[in-house]
């Protein structure tokens, strides 16, 4: 019907639809707007909040990519993780070739790759597809790792998802420095 309605060539409510192909009403497109906004900073963190199943990594990967224009962004799945296991997603995530086998050069490897990245006109994003699930200890490994620091390290931009709860989670004594760092909720 929105085919021949709407002279698409796609559907744009499909589970897969991704980039153009999503659909977007006008709410969207403001939500879209604010938080490119929000992600203006290189090293911004950004908590997306709503009901599962409502769009929202599909919009938080939307503003990523208007906000970045060349968006490099790693996507961390609602899993319980060890800071191990959650290094080593993320290096996966962005393909790097690291024979790290400790923590710290993890972290280390990381922070190189987003400083090399944002040199070369590409802008790290880090999104959390559930806050809540990885976890306080996981979050505050995330803004250490993705903050900017005065050595010039660029840091990487970290998009927080979750339900009504999250704004108390980011409120947590421990997540005082990444809440610093919030630039829409």
């Amino acid at each position: 019907m929105y085919q021949r309605q709407f002279g698409l060539d796609y559907n744009p409510f499909a589970t897969t639809a991704q980039g153009d192909q999503v659909y977007s009403g006008i709410r969207q497109d403001k939500a879209v707007a604010k938080l490119k906004i929000a992600l203006s900073r290189v090293d911004a963190v950004v908590a997306v909040v709503g009901p599962l199943g409502i769009g929202k990594s599909t919009l938080a990967l939307k503003a990523a990519e208007a906000a970045a224009g060349q968006a490099l962004t790693a996507v961390v799945p609602p899993l319980r993780l060890s800071e191990d296991e959650l290094l080593e997603l993320l290096i996966a995530e962005f393909g790097i070739n690291s024979e790290a086998s400790s923590n710290m050069a993890r972290f280390q490897d990381l922070r190189c790759f987003f400083a090399e990245q944002s040199q070369e006109g590409y802008r790290p994003i880090v999104l959390i597809e559930d806050a809540a699930t990885i976890g306080v200890e996981n979050l505050v490994l995330l803004d250490a790792l993705t903050a900017a620091d005065p050595r010039g390290h660029t840091g990487a931009s970290l998009i927080l998802l979750g339900d009504a709860n999250l704004p108390a989670l980011i409120d947590s004594e421990k997540l005082a420095r990444l809440k610093q760092r919030l630039r829409a909720e």
